[in-house]
Formats: C-alpha cells, sequence, structure tokens
C-alpha cells in the first residue's frame, strides 16, 4: 500500500466527514460538540471505513485492524489521518517502522 496515497485518501475522507456533520450528531455519547464517528478498518494491502456505530455492518467490520476517530467541524484532516495511520501500525495492519513518526514523515508529498 502506497503510504503517502494513504494519508492523502484518509484525510480526503476526513474532509468528507467533517462536510456531513449535523448539528446534533456525536461522535461519542459524552460529547457536546457535534462529530460523527469514523473508523478506518485496514490490513496491509486494502481498507475501508464506516461512520457511526455500525458495529458488525460497517465497511471496516471484515477488517482485523480498526482505527478509531471522532470527526469534528474543527478537525484538521491531515492530523487525523495521521492519528488513523498510527492506529493502525500500533496494531500491526502495517510493517512497523523505527517509529509512528517515520511512517507519516515516510508518506508526506515531496517537494
Amino acid at each position: 500500500m502506497n503510504k503517502r496515497q494513504l494519508r492523502k485518501d484518509l484525510a480526503a475522507l476526513v474532509r468528507h466527514v467533517r462536510a456531513d456533520i449535523s448539528s446534533e450528531y456525536r461522535a461519542f455519547e459524552d460529547d457536546t460538540a457535534p462529530g460523527i464517528q469514523l473508523t478506518v478498518g485496514a490490513n496491509r494491502t486494502s481498507w475501508n471505513y464506516q461512520t457511526g456505530d455500525n458495529s458488525f455492518t460497517g465497511g471496516a467490520y471484515g477488517y482485523s485492524h480498526w482505527a478509531v476517530m471522532g470527526v469534528y467541524r474543527d478537525t484538521n484532516s491531515f492530523e487525523c489521518a495521521d492519528d488513523i495511520i498510527a492506529q493502525l501500525v500500533d496494531q500491526g495492519a502495517f510493517d512497523k517502522p523505527q517509529s509512528v513518526t517515520s511512517f507519516v514523515l515516510n508518506a508526506l508529498p515531496k517537494e
């Protein structure tokens, strides 16, 4: 899986989800700010996602490694993508680099 493209795709997904936040939505039960729960499931070759609490029926369910995030109106899409990747690396969805930071830095677009 191309790490740079994964980061871009996840950031685009976060922006898409962020645009759909309605005032009554909450990512988690204790939240006071509007948000949407985003779960990304992945393995070494593919990934999928689901929003909300779709426990057993969402697109991420078939994957053994999950990252769960709250997406809010002020969520930075690339920071959220980096957090998703870090969760998936910690769970073993991808080869663990020397550090999560190096994984993310290697995914940054080259200038």
